[in-house]
């Protein structure tokens, strides 16, 4: 549990068979994971990788790392960023994935549904509030892959107008094996910028606001 950290470096930490995260990032500046792991997280929802999920508006990530991270065989997603906290007044983000990787994650999404999202990267900002803007700045993925996802293996759920989405030289493989439909990459708003890289195996596709819209 990560909350109101300014300057940290996570190198070779190993967070494996925990019951609800691997790592919780509340409130994050200057912070570096460093060839860390975050695997077989099982028990309560979310039961994800990493959680990087604020508890209020005045929280914030800028500069905060993960580089050659794997998250891998975990009962939710690989990395969460869950970001409905958050508002146009908030700093803003600045969260970057360096040749990082998931495989094999969304093993108990099937019986718990959307309390425990079976994806690779999540990036959401939904709000009960539907008028409320979220947080600018960015968010880049850059290198690595996400492979044998339960669900798509990204999924960007209303961003817009928030900060700006940058995938790169990512590689989405076998994603969705649970879902009769989408699969490497869906994103439901407009705020994902660039998103390039190398789509195989049994992915089914992509899915923009509901209709068939490669972004690859």
């Amino acid at each position: 549990y990560v909350a109101g950290l300014v300057g940290g470096h996570f190198q070779r930490v190993h967070c494996t068979a925990n019951y609800r995260q691997g790592s919780s990032v509340i409130d994050a500046q200057h912070v570096l994971y460093e060839d860390c792991s975050f695997s077989r997280t099982s028990g309560t929802a979310p039961m994800a990788g990493v959680d990087i999920e604020p508890n209020g508006a005045s929280q914030s990530f800028v500069n905060l790392t993960f580089r050659r991270c794997r998250s891998y065989d975990n009962g939710g997603g690989g990395f969460l960023l869950e970001l409905y906290h958050l508002t146009a007044q908030s700093q803003p983000l600045s969260v970057q994935f360096e040749d990082c990787s998931v495989k094999n994650v969304g093993l108990e999404s099937r019986w718990h549904g959307n309390a425990v999202p079976g994806n690779g990267l999540v990036v959401s900002s939904s709000s009960t509030n539907q008028s409320k803007t979220t947080a600018s700045g960015s968010i880049r993925w850059r290198g690595g892959s996400i492979t044998d996802t339960a669900w798509e293996g990204i999924h960007i759920a209303r961003p817009d107008p928030g900060a700006r989405i940058t995938i790169e030289n990512l590689e989405l493989a076998r994603n969705a094996v649970h879902m009769r439909s989408s699969g490497g990459c869906m994103h439901n708003e407009s705020a994902i910028i660039g998103c390039a890289g190398r789509l195989r195996g049994s992915n089914r596709g992509s899915t923009s606001k509901g209709t068939p819209n490669p972004i690859f």
